[in-house]
């Protein structure tokens, strides 16, 4: 049978930029997996779809220069647009917010490392590009922590109400 458990609500961006930091990334890597395993579990009395393993798509995201965690990312938009949906909760991180925030960023700078940085026209493009990624990544994943804390907090709430009635 499946054990039900109240799932995290305290995602802060603060917390995995300190944090992050502190553990050279491996606390932004846990809370990635952290939350596919919640968005697993937001779903599991009604949606079919498995949230891949962060780790292992991030670790094949080097071989396959960023896509299987892009990927990642694209499950995980359409998982919480769906689960917001389900719960008629508003939420942010959908997909076309991945494209602008994650994906386009991320195949930019991969097709301006390759092109070489060795001609100053391309460095200051790189650069840009960069610029891009780290600012998507500043609006990217606040607005995942603040739609899982919302479609968690309902979760709990339902399973509080659930509790109840049982007793």
């Amino acid at each position: 049978t499946h054990m039900q458990r109240e799932l995290r609500t305290n995602r802060s961006l603060l917390k995995y930029l300190v944090f992050g930091v502190l553990t050279c990334g491996i606390y932004c890597i846990w809370q990635m997996i952290e939350i596919g395993k919640s968005l697993d579990e937001l779903a599991s009395n009604h949606a079919y779809r498995k949230t891949p393993n962060y780790l292992v798509m991030s670790l094949a995201g080097l071989l396959t220069f960023t896509i299987t965690e892009i990927f990642w990312f694209w499950i995980v938009s359409t998982s919480i647009d769906d689960e917001g949906k389900y719960r008629n909760i508003k939420v942010y991180f959908t997909q076309p917010v991945l494209i602008v925030t994650i994906a386009i960023p991320r195949i930019l700078f991969i097709a301006f490392v390759f092109m070489g940085m060795n001609n100053a026209q391309l460095g200051v493009i790189a650069a840009v590009a960069y610029a891009l990624l780290i600012i998507g990544g500043v609006i990217a994943i606040p607005t995942i922590m603040h739609d899982m804390n919302a479609l968690c907090a309902d979760y709990n709430r339902r399973l509080n109400e659930d509790s109840a009635h049982e007793n």
